[in-house]
């Protein structure tokens, strides 16, 4: 499959969801929407999907010479916030969706002439695509949300995550005989070495070797190895935030641990293979140098 195709196939799929124009007897909507109902759930009390729910659902798309495009079926399903604001055809999109609620399935039908109508100019049809053709999707409800309910949802299980960090942290210091100091941010600190002069704040330059580890003992960096400190001006957001923060506890010579949770690392980010995302990271530091911003 070429560049272009693939590109060609992602703006498909992104005007397909967008619309929601997702096999006979087709009826219409009062836009022309056609569309047929495959199930429709029997839950009691079931809420139509509306303007700022979010929606997890299956999709299949097909010519309407039935060859199958795409399935979600062999991977993970599709998650959308529905928003109107953000939608070029907002009718089609509530023509679809508004037929919709949590276990319902259903197939729409869209023509090419209408996909390519908002497709950008240098856009070339492939062969099953070409005008007066159409495309069918199959959609699958499985589950609606709603704003307040995706908040609720997004609450606890931070508040989840959180205790478990905080419990691998406690963990992890009760083991290796750590007594680590707890800021308001939740970074955990100790001092290992005193050192002389002022505390590094934010403006200085400061100089700092290090070696960081996962709380597994793995280690994926350490300038002690390359034998040159890192340098920095603390507070310009040049590093992790649990960096910012953590070595401003240090004054120079003075050496400490630093226990980062992930909130103030690199979140869900991964980087590469040696750094996981939502991963708590360890540093032992050293404060080599510290220039101050006044000078």
């Amino acid at each position: 499959m070429t560049i272009k195709t693939k590109q060609l196939l992602s703006f498909l799929l992104i005007s397909t969801v967008a619309l929601f124009a997702f096999t006979n007897d087709f009826l219409k909507t009062k836009r022309g929407l056609q569309y047929k109902i495959l199930k429709t759930s029997k839950a009691p009390n079931k809420v139509k999907i509306k303007a700022g729910d979010y929606v997890k659902f299956h999709l299949i798309y097909k010519t309407d010479k039935d060859s199958l495009l795409q399935s979600t079926y062999k991977k993970a399903p599709l998650e959308v916030l529905v928003k109107m604001d953000t939608i070029i055809d907002k009718a089609q999109l509530m023509d679809a969706l508004t037929l919709l609620s949590k276990g319902d399935s259903a197939t729409f039908k869209i023509s090419s002439d209408l996909l390519f109508k908002n497709a950008p100019a240098t856009a070339q049809r492939p062969s099953f695509l070409a005008s007066k053709r159409s495309l069918c999707y199959t959609i699958k409800v499985l589950d609606v949300k709603t704003p307040q309910q995706m908040a609720a949802e997004t609450k606890a299980k931070a508040a989840k995550f959180k205790a478990t960090e905080e419990k691998s942290i406690a963990d992890y210091a009760l083991a290796n005989k750590l007594t680590l100091q707890t800021t308001p941010s939740g970074l955990r600190y100790q001092i290992t070495q005193n050192g002389e002069g002022p505390n590094a704040v934010a403006g200085d330059t400061i100089s700092v070797h290090y070696t960081g580890k996962l709380l597994n003992g793995n280690k994926f960096d350490a300038s002690y190895d390359r034998n040159q400190p890192f340098e920095f001006i603390v507070g310009k957001k040049m590093v992790i935030s649990g960096w910012d923060e953590g070595l401003q506890f240090l004054n120079k010579g003075a050496k400490g641990v630093l226990v980062i949770p992930s909130g103030l690392a690199y979140g869900e980010r991964s980087m590469g293979p040696s750094i996981p995302a939502n991963s708590i990271l360890l540093f032992e530091v050293e404060m080599v140098g510290i220039k101050p911003k006044n000078k």
